[in-house]
């Protein structure tokens, strides 16, 4: 049984966020090799990058508030704005503050809770990835199922004659 992933800490996402140029990096994470990014069927290092990447991409589309052109000026929006522009366009945060005319101290709040609400997404994602693993995976293997991947025949019950145990 694959016991549930441990809470992704703002850090971690941050660290994630920060890497979102390099898909060799995003690989290397210990999230490239959970059910949610194998069950895309990445080959190597780099695929696996770029599958962790679209679950990120969808976790920062997750704060988007409504459909349509991000609106500046609107509360609603920051979350996304300030995620999209910090990490996916590399803004810096100075930058940022100025556009959107909010303090330093707002900045880091709507930064905190944006992190917050995509690692719970991720989380989610994670949990729903190895419930769909454990469903396909057979959780008992009989004797009978390991001859017939090893073709190796059972043991037999009784003592074989001329053989040492």
């Amino acid at each position: 049984m694959l016991k549930p992933p441990a809470p992704l800490a703002k850090k971690e996402i941050r660290q994630l966020l920060k890497r979102w140029e390099s898909p060799q990096q995003l690989g290397k994470h210990p999230l490239g090799q959970s059910w949610l990014v194998q069950q895309k069927r990445p080959l190597s290092t780099v695929e696996q990058g770029l599958a962790l990447k679209g679950v990120l991409n969808e976790a920062i589309q997750s704060l988007r508030p409504s459909e349509g052109e991000p609106d500046p000026t609107s509360r609603q929006w920051r979350p996304f704005l300030i995620i999209s522009q910090r990490y996916c366009y590399g803004r810096l945060p100075a930058w940022i503050m100025l556009e959107l005319s909010i303090s330093q101290r707002t900045f880091y709040r709507e930064l905190d809770d944006a992190l917050l609400a995509i690692g719970a997404f991720v989380e989610h994602a994670l949990l729903e990835a190895e419930a769909v693993a454990e469903e396909s995976v057979p959780t008992v293997v009989t004797p009978r199922e390991k001859t017939a991947v090893f073709h190796v025949p059972p043991l037999p019950n009784h003592a074989l004659l001329g053989r040492e145990a």
